[in-house]
């Protein structure tokens, strides 16, 4: 699954733009080819050496921010049959270069998920890759964060004005998916495991504190 990134530098004296690889599998020597592929590319790019890490990694990586921070999170969705607009891209890296890092820390990624239909962007069939029902997609996650409470408004704004800069370049069918704006979402992202996952909800959250998540509604 690759990724492109817009992101704060470590010490937060400049805006970066990094693309990140992620190989799951035992086929090292295929995905060093593609990711080899990153290596001759014009401009000002450091190439990291490729390396294995848990599966836990990934995805507990943002653990220890969460609740140190103010957070902004949008996500929006972009259909992948086709390169995504140089004129966008340009668009969102402009924006985002603009905000001032420290006490905000503005992110942005651009994640791939689809099939062999666009070689361009991605090798592995659709059925071994993340969320396969889903087809050819891009995602577009906006995370800002902030650990000042002062400055939480101000950060939430910035997080709005870039979700609109990247909206307003969105291709046809492209759209804010959060699931609370498309009926029967839920359903289309767990199918069978809907009512299993509508009974554990209901188990252990009677009162429905929890009952809406990232706009999905149990």
């Amino acid at each position: 699954t690759p990724y492109i990134g817009l992101l704060p530098s470590p010490d937060y004296g400049a805006h970066l733009t990094a693309i990140h690889v992620v190989c799951i599998g035992n086929d090292d020597a295929k995905y060093k080819e593609l990711i080899g592929q990153l290596e001759g590319m014009d401009g000002d790019i450091e190439l990291l050496p490729a390396g294995r890490v848990p599966f836990s990694t990934p995805q507990t990586i943002f653990d220890a921010s969460f609740p140190k921070q103010y957070w902004y999170v949008s996500q929006n969705h972009f259909p992948a049959d086709a390169p995504l607009d140089p004129a966008g891209l340009k668009a969102a890296v402009e924006a985002f270069n603009k905000v001032p890092l420290n006490p905000t820390v503005p992110m942005v990624l651009w994640e791939q998920r689809g099939s062999l239909g666009t070689s361009q962007y991605h090798a592995f069939a659709s059925d071994s890759c993340a969320q396969p029902r889903h087809g050819q997609r891009w995602e577009a996650y906006i995370f800002f964060g902030t650990a000042d409470k002062e400055n939480s408004e101000i950060m939430r704004d910035q997080g709005r004005q870039m979700k609109s800069v990247i909206q307003s370049y969105a291709s046809a069918g492209g759209r804010c998916h959060f699931t609370k704006d498309e009926p029967g979402r839920l359903d289309f992202y767990y199918g069978s495991n809907t009512e299993r996952l509508r009974g554990v909800a209901n188990k252990y959250d009677k009162e429905g504190l929890f009952a809406t998540c990232n706009g999905m509604e149990f």
